[in-house]
């Protein structure tokens, strides 16, 4: 092998064993060194999680559980902690809540409410009206 050939750092056709022991397949890059190859690290479980709070990251508790403020956070703002629903129009509630606009804006209230009990996560807009139909405290603000 030539070193300063575009050839002279692969593997030549069928493979050989380099100077660090270990076979490679015709045409591959040869390493430079005597050391082993590295072990490649184990990947983590989905990163850092997903969005509950303003900076805070979290796994979910299960496969079916979605997180209130990344699936509402363009209705649903939450200032020093407290949940305030945003006003945004009929298309927007369409396109990423319920295509029944009253129905939409039912669930993004329930979603405020519950992340002011201080919930995180939901598993269905069902749950979370059905949760929301008994009285809890005050209303959620609007801005």
């Amino acid at each position: 092998m030539k070193r300063n050939s575009p050839q002279g750092h692969r593997a030549p056709a069928g493979g050989t064993v380099a100077q660090n022991g270990e076979f490679y397949p015709g045409g591959t890059f040869l390493p430079n060194t005597a050391q082993p190859k590295r072990p490649s690290a184990p990947s983590q479980r989905g990163g850092r999680g997903v969005l509950i709070e303003p900076g805070v990251f979290a796994h979910k508790p299960s496969d079916a559980a979605h997180s209130i403020l990344a699936c509402f956070g363009e209705f649903v703002h939450v200032v020093q902690g407290v949940p305030m629903l945003v006003n945004r129009p009929d298309v927007a509630v369409q396109a990423y809540v319920d295509d029944d606009v009253e129905r939409g804006r039912q669930i993004i209230a329930a979603a405020a409410a519950a992340y002011a009990r201080g919930e995180r996560w939901f598993l269905s807009h069902e749950q979370l009206l059905q949760d929301n139909c008994a009285p809890h405290g005050d209303p959620i603000p609007t801005s």
